[in-house]
C-alpha cells in the first residue's frame, strides 16, 4: 500500500512540473522532427515501376537447368528470371544504354555501380507477373533505368536460351512525387518524445530524493 501511495505522489510532484515533463520532450522531439526531415530531403528519392509477365505457351518443350517441366517449370523460370534481372549482365548493358558505353570503365562497373545499382532494384513476382522497381534521385533516371532492365532482361533471356517467355506488360511512366517518409518519421519523433519524457521525469524524481 505504502509502494502505491509513494507511485502516486510521484507522478503528482512529476506533473506539477510539467513545463520540465512536457516541454522538453516536445523541444527535443520538434527538434528531431527537422533534423529527420532535412536529412531526408538530401536523400529524396523517386522509384519508378515496371512489370513483365511469363507467357509459357508449351512448357514440355522448354526446360530448365534442373529439368522440371510442366507446372514446376513455371515457378523456376520466374525464379530464374528474377534473379536475371539482378544479374551482372543485366545490369551492366542497362547502364551503358542508359549512362553511355564509354561513362564507366570496366571496373568502375563491376565493383562500384554494378552493386549500387543492384541495392537500388526491387523484384516483387507474383504468381506469373513480377514487377521491377528502381529507386534514383532522378525521376527520368529511374524511369529510364527500369524500363532498360526490362528491355535487358528480355533480351538476355532470348540470347541464353532462345525462348521468349518474357512479355512486356507495363513499362514505367515518370513518377511525379519522390517517395514518402512520413511513416517512419513520426515514429522517429514519438519515439523520442516518450524517451524525453522519461528521462525528463527520471531526472526530477532523482533530484528530489538526492
Amino acid at each position: 500500500m505504502n509502494n502505491f501511495f509513494n507511485l502516486i505522489e510521484n507522478v503528482k510532484y512529476v506533473l506539477k512540473r510539467w513545463y520540465i515533463t512536457l516541454l522538453i520532450p516536445v523541444f527535443v522531439s520538434v527538434g528531431m522532427f527537422f533534423l529527420i526531415d532535412n536529412y531526408q530531403q538530401t536523400k529524396d528519392q523517386y522509384t519508378a515501376t515496371a512489370s513483365f509477365v511469363l507467357a509459357v505457351k508449351d512448357s514440355k518443350k522448354m526446360k530448365t537447368q534442373a529439368g522440371l517441366v510442366g507446372q514446376n517449370y513455371s515457378e523456376a523460370l520466374m525464379g530464374t528470371m528474377v534473379s536475371l534481372v539482378k544479374n551482372n549482365r543485366t545490369i551492366t548493358h542497362t547502364l551503358r544504354e542508359v549512362d553511355g558505353v564509354d561513362e564507366y570503365t570496366p571496373e568502375q562497373l563491376q565493383y562500384i555501380m554494378v552493386p549500387r545499382v543492384r541495392n537500388s532494384i526491387t523484384v516483387s513476382p507474383e504468381n506469373m507477373i513480377c514487377y521491377i522497381s528502381y529507386k534514383d534521385s532522378s525521376a527520368k533516371r529511374a524511369k529510364n533505368m527500369v524500363n532498360n532492365l526490362l528491355k535487358q532482361t528480355k533480351k538476355s533471356e532470348k540470347e541464353l536460351w532462345g525462348t521468349e517467355a518474357v512479355k512486356i506488360l507495363n513499362t514505367a511512366v515518370t513518377p511525379l512525387h519522390k517517395d514518402s517518409h512520413s511513416r517512419v518519421t513520426n515514429l522517429i519523433v514519438m519515439c523520442t518524445f516518450v524517451v524525453s519524457f522519461l528521462m525528463a521525469s527520471a531526472g526530477i524524481l532523482i533530484r528530489r530524493y538526492i
